[in-house]
């Protein structure tokens, strides 16, 4: 069973790569299991870190899950058992109505002494490994016969912790053994669970006889493969990796297992030894492996004591039977679902949010990008909060009165038209104003970490850009269906992801930070210039924009300073750098506007402004953030008010 830990570190997870303040990231979670069957496993010291934060280490205690409503379904059909009386009492230990006529029904399968007859196949069910170990020693060795012994053969990458099975196998002929991988040949003669006798072993084959079948069962090694799975960008569906394999005979010696180890398996004939019973569900597991009451033995009384049920886990499903779904709650799910799915597919929030993200980037690094990087953004961003931003929150709001009617949106064909419409409006924006300008974007620098930075947050942005186009693209033309949107959005982001990966491998070696010397009037300076720093940052061993950052070899290459004081003028050439390089820096300028006859401008100083605490009064951020939260404004719409990330908000809030 899942722990409530776990649960959360996936919240974490999801949240970081799809919708940080949704639960799960926004994704639909299924959870299949019994909660009356054995607990999580939890050790005492990881109980002692975890108790501060979890009531109970269930996944119910998880704190996601407590953020997001829960439907619980209860699968009543059992397949095991067809004998109702057997049923009804596992029902009555399952669900801890354990009365005087259950115990005394259940124990009328106690037998004093019970020795079995070895044709008979019984497996004994005991609490403790040790237990189990100790009888299947005992029993081996009370066979008079050769011993044989296998060794596992294990190839590539296959840890110790995920042998499916014992690597050292001792058999002999006449013992007790169980199969413990599915037959995966067309006769299917075996199952996982299947007990028999060993008959003989002959030349590398294990001949086994398991009780009603009509003849023996020859066995041969069989494989477990370590399999690791990976996304195939052109199926865009998760492949398997084969990194390692296991093989040994697919047998155990089955005189006796644990409880925990027979979950999932089905006995015809078994012996329960639960009198030291430690764990929730630990009787129950055991008794409901046999598929008849008949076919079970306890080795001794069963105790009202001995059968443990948590009380929150009873409490819990008690709680869930009292608000069983009806069929229209399931239908009104269904319907929330698809309409968020629906609001999602037009909002526009995480366009902008990442946008915000990479201009502020840029305002901080304006010095160290080449060109006008962001200039650029600051005029995207103009004209997309018109055309897109503000259109798109309009268009929420007429969402919002078309879903007040009870249709499901994937059924509401006004509402359709309108998706289709606006599908085609958002298509005609996104790809001249935002996706093709940030295509064109270069991120020039020759600071390599700030280009590492910048870059990351460019593609991300893009990368949200292309997944809206793509959903949009097909919203405009067959409207909106819940699992066309998924597909189309998992599919473009898979695309996206693996053109990014080959982009980087082909230029990981000849990738280039330099700018583009032909972009300026006189790209022979620029080369120049740019090359005499370079060979000065080699010879003193640090990066190239120790000596001068690139954007300063723009500016010297379009304003051409021809005296120190000029020089000193110019952004980013402070005194220090004037008394380094201010002579090598002007020979180099003077020589080339000689040569080729430049007459220069009057030079004209770069503005720079400052502000003083005399002139500026500084706001608390924070202070704004908290003010517009207390007059009722959500987090969301707070950040997108101020600019801010939801997350900056968050963290304003906490301060």
């Amino acid at each position: 069973m899942v722990r409530a830990d776990i649960l959360d570190a996936m919240d974490e997870v999801l949240r970081r790569y799809r919708s940080r303040n949704q639960p799960f990231g926004g994704v639909q979670l299924l959870m299949i299991g019994d909660l009356h069957q054995l607990s999580p496993i939890v050790k005492p010291d990881e109980w002692q870190l975890l108790r501060a934060y979890y009531d109970t280490i269930f996944f119910f205690s998880s704190r996601a899950l407590k953020q997001t409503p829960l439907v619980n379904i209860e699968l009543k059909h059992i397949y095991r058992q067809a004998d109702t009386s057997f049923i009804d009492l596992l029902n009555a230990i399952r669900e801890n109505r354990i009365t005087q006529q259950v115990l005394a029904d259940l124990n009328k399968r106690y037998v004093p002494d019970f020795k079995p007859n070895e044709s008979e196949g019984y497996i004994t069910l005991t609490t403790h490994n040790n237990s189990a170990q100790h009888l299947n020693t005992s029993k081996l060795a009370q066979i008079k016969a050769t011993t044989h012994q296998f060794k596992a053969v294990v190839q590539g990458d296959f840890p110790e912790f995920a042998y499916p099975t014992v690597f050292d196998l001792e058999l002999k002929v006449g013992a007790q053994v169980m199969f413990v991988k599915n037959d995966s040949s067309r006769d299917k003669l075996f199952y996982n669970g299947k007990i028999g006798k060993v008959l003989r072993i002959a030349d590398e084959v294990i001949y086994v006889k398991c009780p009603g079948d009509d003849d023996e069962i020859g066995v041969g090694p069989m494989i477990w493969q370590n399999i690791k799975y990976a996304l195939n960008p052109a199926t865009k569906e998760v492949q398997e990796n084969i990194t390692g394999s296991f093989t040994q005979y697919p047998l155990r010696l089955a005189w006796a297992i644990t409880i925990h180890k027979s979950q999932g398996l089905t006995f015809e004939k078994a012996i329960i030894d639960a009198e030291d019973a430690f764990t929730h569900g630990q009787v129950y597991v055991a008794l409901s492996r046999c598929k008849t009451l008949e076919g079970m033995v306890l080795s001794s009384p069963l105790k009202g004591k001995s059968v443990i049920t948590d009380q929150t886990v009873a409490n819990y499903t008690l709680e869930s039977e009292r608000n069983a779904p009806t069929e229209d709650s399931l239908l009104e799910a269904k319907k929330t679902f698809q309409e968020v799915l629906l609001r999602d597919l037009f909002d526009f929030n995480p366009v902008k949010y990442k946008f915000f993200a990479l201009l502020k980037l840029a305002e901080e690094n304006d010095h160290l990008l080449a060109g006008k990087f962001a200039d650029t953004l600051h005029q995207l961003k103009t004209a997309v909060e018109k055309e897109i931003y503000t259109v798109a929150d309009k268009f929420q709001q007429e969402l919002n009165q078309l879903l007040q009617q009870t249709h499901l949106p994937e059924n509401h064909e006004v509402l359709q038209e309108r998706v289709k419409k606006a599908g085609t409006y958002f298509l005609s924006k996104l790809e001249p104003m935002l996706l093709l300008p940030l295509q064109k974007l270069a991120v020039e620098t020759d600071n390599k970490a700030i280009r590492k930075v910048v870059l990351s947050a460019l593609n991300g942005l893009k990368q949200e850009i292309i997944i809206k186009f793509q959903v949009l693209k097909e919203a405009s033309v067959n409207g909106f269906k819940a699992l066309n949107y998924l597909q189309n959005k998992a599919n473009a982001a898979i695309d996206f992801v693996s053109v990014a990966a080959e982009k980087s491998n082909a230029s990981a070696k000849t990738i280039t930070i330099e700018s583009d010397p032909e972009k300026y009037n006189f790209p022979d300076l620029f080369n120049a210039l740019r090359s005499w720093r370079n060979r000065l940052a080699e010879e003193k061993n640090v990066p190239a924009y120790v000596i001068l950052h690139q954007k300063v070899l723009e500016s010297l290459v379009e304003k051409l300073p021809s005296t120190l004081a000029e020089l000193e003028m110019i952004k980013g050439i402070g005194k220090g750098k004037i008394d380094q390089y201010g002579e090598e820096i002007l020979a180099y300028i003077n020589a080339y506007c000689k040569n080729k006859n430049i007459e220069r401008m009057p030079f004209v100083a770069e503005k720079v402004s400052i502000k003083t605490a005399s002139t500026v009064s500084k706001i608390d951020t924070k202070q704004v953030s908290y003010d517009l939260f207390k007059s009722g404004k959500t987090i969301a719409e707070i950040a997108a008010e101020r600019s801010l990330t939801s997350g900056t908000i968050e963290n304003h809030l906490l301060y």
